[in-house]
């Protein structure tokens, strides 16, 4: 039996943040599911004897997929222990493996939802962090053979396994390092550019401190942190990073629909760099919580960003673009066009309903 050692500060905020938003003994959603969902490419298949012995493999060789997480009450400490084994009486169920089918897309739809929002997917405490997911089309297979409309959803459990641990090696090596950026109006957006990666760059020798020790330093309530519910990330997509290989069959990774996008904060914009789409296209996605935004603040906030970006990036005849080199960020413009319309109209038009009356004593 492994020995249990504390976890990491880490995984302890995101354990702690599941207890603190949900009722543990009755969670309604889950927000740290971590769905990857593929189809093979057409005309490959693949058995499924062959894909259990590469995920047993990949299981074994990495202690993260299955570690178990447990609150020690002696120690007041969250610890972790790499279940093996003999925990298990030598039975192969490090990690759960299921088989359902699909006959239409809207059943597809309602599987990928559950496997990314179904709270009782994983167990902590077993160290069943994750969990493979074979669908096949209209029924299973007779033969044990996986075809291109098939679908494989290999799920982790974020507190055991975060998106860079792919590249290299699986594990939980999340760091928030908080810092605060002075905007300077006068400033162009170039300048603030090189002086927010001067920051990013400042920031990673202190990349080892923990942020619950910064916030004890600073005495801030670390239930109410209102800086940590809005998120920024930026995403680079390699262009093989969406393909797998397995005994010569290939996979294709296939999107989430973005309604499946659940708010693990009160607002997060991601923004998506692929460069093997058209004209190396940058995108951008909100998601943000339903207790605090409804639907037509979120479509307009989307909308202004996107002005701003073409005002910063595109040239057109409607749109004049700003000059990143010299041009303050002041001069970015946050209103749309339509809404500069409007405000005209009402100040200098003269409207149809309005009569020349007038009042004399």
């Amino acid at each position: 039996m492994q020995k249990a050692t504390p976890a990491s500060f880490a995984q302890a905020r995101i354990w702690l943040d599941e207890k603190i938003r949900f009722d543990p003994d009755k969670p309604q959603i889950a927000i740290y599911n971590m769905p990857f969902v593929y189809h093979l490419q057409p005309g490959h298949t693949l058995s499924i004897k062959q894909l259990r012995h590469a995920l047993h493999l990949t299981v074994n060789k990495h202690p993260s997929l299955h570690t178990s997480l447990h609150f020690d009450i002696q120690q007041n400490l969250l610890m972790q222990r790499v279940i093996t084994h003999e925990d298990k009486n030598n039975k192969n169920n490090m990690f759960s493996t299921i088989e359902t089918a699909y006959k239409t897309d809207e059943q597809l739809n309602e599987i990928l939802h559950d496997e990314k929002s179904n709270p009782h997917l994983f167990d902590h405490a077993q160290g069943l962090v994750f969990r493979c997911h074979i669908i096949y089309y209209k029924q299973i297979s007779s033969n044990h053979l996986l075809s291109d409309k098939d679908i494989l959803i290999f799920n982790f459990h974020h507190a055991l396994f975060d998106f860079p641990s792919m590249k290299n090696i699986m594990g939980m090596f999340v760091s928030t390092l908080p810092y605060r950026i002075q905007l300077d109006r006068h400033c162009s957006f170039d300048e603030l550019v090189k002086y927010v990666r001067e920051k990013c760059l400042s920031i990673l020798e202190h990349s080892h401190y923990p942020l619950q020790h910064i916030l004890a330093n600073l005495r801030i309530n670390q239930l109410n942190i209102s800086f940590l519910e809005t998120i920024y990330d930026f995403i680079t997509i390699s262009s093989h990073s969406d393909e797998l290989s397995l005994d010569g069959a290939c996979f294709k990774q296939v999107s989430f629909e973005q309604s499946f996008e659940v708010a693990k904060f009160d607002f997060m914009l991601t923004f998506i760099y692929n460069p093997i789409l058209e004209n190396n296209r940058l995108s951008f996605r909100l998601a943000c919580s339903h207790d605090l935004f409804n639907e037509t603040t979120v479509t307009n906030i989307g909308r202004r960003l996107d002005y701003c970006f073409q005002q910063l990036f595109l040239s057109n005849e409607t749109i004049n673009r700003v000059d990143t080199c010299f041009t303050s960020l002041s001069k970015i413009n946050l209103v749309l066009p339509e809404e500069t319309q409007e405000a005209k109209d009402i100040i200098f038009c003269r409207q149809s309903h309005i009569r020349n009356e007038g009042m004399f004593n």
